[in-house]
């Protein structure tokens, strides 16, 4: 018979697992972009405020890759979008004409960074996960 105990302790495995599988595809994919060329950009748009949010800051860029044009969005730093006064400090750092440097695929230059590599974020979400699937499973091989 499965006691509850048994269920939580294989949730908990599993979303381990699937926590660390996940954040491991991401890193994969990250460091591709630290192998991307870099670009200069020029700000077009930079408002605190998008149509969509009006929470959420606005800043778009315009770069040239093989002489088609192409625009982008810079993208918000991990919770800080809903700070007070996030948009105008935000905003602030990118004025319109002002150049930037970005990153772009070289097979579709449409996806671009501003921060080519792996972020922090997602090698914490992988050893969260890690530990998580290794502890659950200790546990279930142990006591269940």
């Amino acid at each position: 018979m499965i006691n509850l105990y048994s269920i939580i302790v294989g949730l908990f495995t599993i979303s381990g697992a699937i926590t660390a599988i996940l954040s491991w595809r991401s890193i994969k994919k990250q460091k591709m972009t630290s192998l991307w060329q870099a670009i200069e950009a020029t700000i077009i748009e930079s408002s605190s405020s998008s149509k969509d949010n009006n929470l959420m800051p606005l800043v778009k860029f315009d770069y040239e890759v093989n002489d088609i044009n192409y625009q982008g969005n810079v993208e918000l730093p991990l919770g800080e979008a809903n700070a007070p006064g996030f948009g105008e400090r935000f905003t602030k750092q990118y004025p319109i004409g002002s150049k930037i440097t970005i990153y772009c695929s070289p097979e579709n230059p449409e996806i671009n960074t501003l921060q080519p590599g792996v972020n922090k974020e997602s090698w914490l979400m992988l050893t969260i996960g890690t530990v998580s699937f290794l502890v659950g499973l200790t546990f279930f091989l142990l006591y269940i």
